[in-house]
């Protein structure tokens, strides 16, 4: 255990901390035990004492005056710790973000051994934290695996991420050394992604190869990427498993060459034929979450001993289902897609709402209209009466 791994460990066993969550502020109350961390600056205790959270976040939690001791004085970050000292931290919490503190399903562990984790994450879990969404992801259930064993949670890290409706495996470390192995691993192209998709349409020729290059989109309104070439390049290889009868549809075997973000969602919808489901890159249906995608297999070497590791998760659940349905010559049933898909895309109309927004507010795609109200008033920023 590193120098800071060992005093983050000391300090959590020493210091009170309570973590509580309400509808509008996390607040989090510390007691500093009588050795651990005493006078370290109140910035870098608190960043050893709560691993889970940045080191920047807590950095502007403090600037803003959100940390105050036991008299309710605001306390600098400078401030030295000394044994018994009291802070209590009430953070406003962006509106809504009860939503996502439900109970992720139990991690499904595929492979667990000498700091390397692989688990078949289900469709609908984030992989890590983004936007609104602090907790409740997969990183945060791998944070709490290593703090099972006293490891430092900081150092529980995903080698590999799949989108929020991907399911499959992931690949994660719970120690810098054996990151670091699996990072480079992945950057020199030691490890194979291989992933089982449902598509519309029968791709042309059977075995093939897209290699158009993806960038973000420019304007940065949507989520969307883009094929196009002054993006990065880009290197999926396909092969049709199996067709309906009328090949309507095909089930895909993937292997992925690049890693982007996106890549086999829109190199397969570029290409005529989208996933089935995928409502950013093709019509929605109802029968899934999201696209009709698995992270099917993985290879990788072992950090040790340099041995190939061959994980397998196999196609179940609703993408499984919805396949042996279309096989036998069943249907999708198609739906619109919702408010906040078509916001996340940009395909709203400007909001009425929007105008009464101050000079210099950009909406996040993460938030609904009453939530954007309450944020501007409970800033003073609300202007009831726009410019015409």
């Amino acid at each position: 255990m590193g120098e800071d791994a060992g005093l983050a460990w000391a300090i959590r066993n020493e210091a009170k901390i309570e973590r509580v969550l309400t509808q509008s502020h996390r607040r989090i109350s510390v007691v500093v035990g009588p050795h651990a961390g005493v006078g370290l600056r109140l910035d870098r205790f608190l960043a050893l004492a709560l691993p889970r959270i940045s080191r920047s976040l807590i950095q502007r939690w403090l600037n803003a005056g959100y940390a105050r001791r036991g008299d309710n004085e605001i306390v600098s970050p400078k401030h030295r710790i000394k044994a018994g000292d009291r802070f209590e931290m009430l953070c406003p919490l962006p509106p809504g973000i009860l939503d996502i503190d439900d109970e992720p399903p139990p991690l499904e562990v595929l492979y667990d051994q000498g700091g390397v984790v692989v688990v078949n994450k289900p469709p609908g879990l984030l992989a890590h934290q983004a936007g609104k969404h602090l907790s409740g992801t997969l990183l945060n259930q791998l944070q709490d695996v290593a703090e099972a064993r006293g490891l430092d949670v900081r150092d529980a890290r995903l080698v590999n991420r799949i989108d929020r409706d991907t399911s499959g495996i992931v690949l994660a470390s719970l120690n810098e050394d054996v990151h670091r192995s699996l990072s480079n691993a992945l950057q020199g192209g030691h490890l194979r992604k291989e992933y089982r998709a449902i598509c519309t349409g029968m791709p042309e020729p059977l075995h093939g190869h897209w290699r158009q290059a993806i960038r973000d989109d420019p304007t940065g309104a949507s989520i969307a990427r883009q094929l196009h070439p002054s993006g990065q390049i880009s290197h999926t290889e396909y092969e049709v498993v199996e067709a309906t009868p009328s090949n309507s549809h095909a089930l895909l075997h993937i292997v992925l060459h690049t890693g982007r973000q996106h890549q086999i969602r829109i190199h397969a919808a570029g290409n005529g034929h989208p996933l089935v489901g995928d409502w950013t890159y093709g019509p929605p249906c109802a029968e899934l979450l999201g696209q009709a995608l698995h992270a099917a297999r993985l290879s990788f070497p072992e950090p040790h001993s340099g041995d190939e590791v061959v994980i397998e998760a196999p196609l179940t659940g609703a993408i499984a289902r919805l396949w042996s349905h279309l096989r036998a010559g069943g249907e999708l049933t198609p739906r619109e897609r919702n408010a906040d898909e078509n916001r996340r895309l940009d395909l709203c109309p400007q909001d009425a709402i929007d105008e009464f927004l101050p000079e210099g507010w950009r909406r996040p795609t993460w938030l609904g209209d009453e939530e954007l109200r309450e944020l501007a008033e409970a800033t003073g920023e609300w202007d009831d009466e726009p410019d015409a």
